[in-house]
């Protein structure tokens, strides 16, 4: 018997966020290790506005499909030559929260 399989290549970038009173912020967050950004542009503290999760909660309007986003709409450190890096950011909300997934091709 022979089993095909295919491999997928993907870094993976993960943050569930959710409102407090008016506030909204990044509970948790994860990584895989080959993901290239680690520090978040504005920490745990506050979603960055540009970004599918971002607009999510200031318009209350459920995102229908997976985005491009920009790695420095997202992160810290973000060398010139990846300030335009493009990414791809599903998101996925419910009641006051949401997850949402970045990741590149």
């Amino acid at each position: 018997m022979v089993t095909s399989c295919t491999s997928v290549n993907a870094v993976v970038f993960i943050e569930l966020c959710f409102r407090i009173q008016t506030e909204y912020i990044i509970k948790w967050y994860w990584s895989s290790s080959d993901f290239p950004f680690k520090s978040l542009l504005h920490g745990k503290s506050q979603i960055p506005k540009d970004t599918v999760i971002g607009e999510y909660f200031q318009s209350k309007e459920i995102p229908k499909t997976t985005e491009q986003v920009w790695a420095c709409d997202w992160f810290n450190y973000v060398r010139d030559n990846d300030a335009d890096r493009t990414l791809y950011e599903h998101c996925v909300p419910y009641k006051n929260k949401a997850i949402s997934f970045i990741w590149e091709d």
